[in-house]
């Protein structure tokens, strides 16, 4: 299992069981909002867009900091190589979730090897 699998399964899985809104959550247009969890130690942050607004976050934002993670209001950009949109689950699927990389956890290289992993996602640089 590669890192990013690793370290988001649980959030992911929360999210999904949940699809359902806390104090970590941003609004966004069309009546959605975003999560992000910041594993700074592990050089990664996964942010989840396009969430429908009435979804209650409760279980990730605990997942996320029980994980040794930080909820933050969005990926930080300091640092960052690069960033791996996954594809989704489904057609219909509203949310799009995203890694971010960071160094010296992971250099260009590093990151789009787990990104491109399966399975695999699209590697944006920087």
């Amino acid at each position: 299992m590669n890192t990013r699998n690793f370290l988001a399964f649980g959030l992911i899985a929360l999210l999904g069981a949940a699809c359902g809104g806390s104090k970590s959550t941003t609004p966004a247009a069309g009546g959605t909002k975003t999560f992000a969890c910041n594993f700074s130690t592990g050089g990664l942050c996964l942010s989840i867009t396009g969430i429908p607004a009435a979804t209650d976050l409760t279980s990730s934002n605990n997942a996320c900091t029980s994980g040794g993670g930080a909820v933050v209001a969005s990926c930080p950009t300091t640092s960052r190589v690069g960033c791996c949109a996954m594809p989704k689950s489904t057609p219909t699927d509203p949310t799009q979730q995203t890694f971010c990389y960071y160094s010296p956890t992971f250099d260009a290289t590093s990151g789009r090897a787990d990104c491109e992993a399966p399975p695999a996602g699209t590697w944006t640089p920087g």
